[in-house]
This record gives structure tokens, sequence and C-alpha cells, in this order.
């Protein structure tokens, strides 16, 4: 009869082996894992068994592995994955952080039209606010909110008819001019 497998490493080296199937999707391997680690700490597994089912967690573990996909972010990308909008904005445009943090993601992957679109969606918070700021209506498109807020910062009326200017608030005229043409 074949010793039973009873050193701890054991037991703990699989317990690794089960969270990093699982990080990966192959639960099959895990479970097939679990039930070895089971069977050690139950004192029922000799190394004649223990040999059997580390075969059989390779072998299904290749399977598995073969529908994966698993990708790769260079050390210098790396840094833009786990991007966390500051404070500051994170305060004051909270419907911003998603999209900031899903466009950095995509910078680190090189997937520069999907940034744009989350970079897109992440400024319309702040343009609202901008808007509302000097009575503008946020309207339903990006055109329509900037071209009110540049005729009222010119002091134009929607059709572009000079009206009064922009009272009290020349020190903003140049921040509000320079934000919608960027």
């Amino acid at each position: 009869m074949s010793a039973l497998v009873d050193d701890e490493s054991w037991s703990e080296n699989i317990s690794v082996l089960i969270v990093s199937c699982v990080a990966v999707g192959a639960k099959y391997t895990a479970k097939a894992a679990f039930r070895l680690q089971q069977s050690i700490e139950d004192k029922k597994c000799t190394y004649l068994d223990a040999s059997r089912e580390l075969r059989n967690i390779r072998d299904r573990l290749r399977d598995e592995l073969q529908d994966a996909k698993l990708f790769g972010i260079h050390s210098d990308a790396a840094k833009y994955y786990d991007y966390a909008a500051p404070e500051l904005i994170q305060n004051a445009f909270p419907r911003s952080c998603y999209d900031l943090e899903e466009a950095s993601k995509c910078i680190a992957f090189d997937r520069s039209t999907a940034a744009v679109l989350h970079l897109m969606r992440g400024l319309e918070q702040p343009l609202e606010t901008m808007a509302k700021s000097i009575g503008v209506n946020p309207k339903e498109n990006w055109n329509s909110i900037l071209n009110d807020i540049e005729n009222a910062v010119r002091g134009k009326d929607r059709e572009g008819n000079r009206t009064k200017y922009w009272e009290g608030r020349k020190e903003e005229h140049s921040f509000f001019a320079e934000a919608c043409t960027h």
C-alpha cells in the first residue's frame, strides 16, 4: 500500500492552484483540484492517487486554457489600467468617474477609439455643469450646448445677434471661451 500524502504544503499549494484556476476561468480544473485537496485533508490520498489526480488536473487545465484568451499589458501601459479619478474629480463629477476609469483601461490596451468614446462620455457632466453655471440649458447634443455657451460668452442670442454683454463675468470670459474651443 502506498503512503498517504500528509504534507501541509500540498494543501496550501493546491489552494493557490484553485484560486488561480478560478481567476482564469478554468472552473473544471478548479473542481478537480478541490477534490484532490479534500482527499488529502481527509487523509484518503496516497502519493499514487495524487500523481494520477495531478495528471488529470494538468490535462483539464490544458483543455480549458485552449479556449481562454489571456492578455498582457506592457509595463509602460500598466499604469493606465489601475487609474482612479482624483478625489477632486470624484467629488465634482461623480458620474464621470466610471467612464474616465474605463477610458484609462482602453488606453492601457491600446484601444483608442473606445478610449475616445469613454472620454467623451466622461466630459458630459462637466459640460452640463459649465452650461448651467452661465444660465445655458443643457441640450441633447454637444454641438448645441457648446454653441449656446459660446453665444452667451460672446453676448449673442441663439441666432447669433448681438445682445447685452455678459456683465459681471468678464474675468471668466476667457475660461469659457477657451473651454468651448477645446
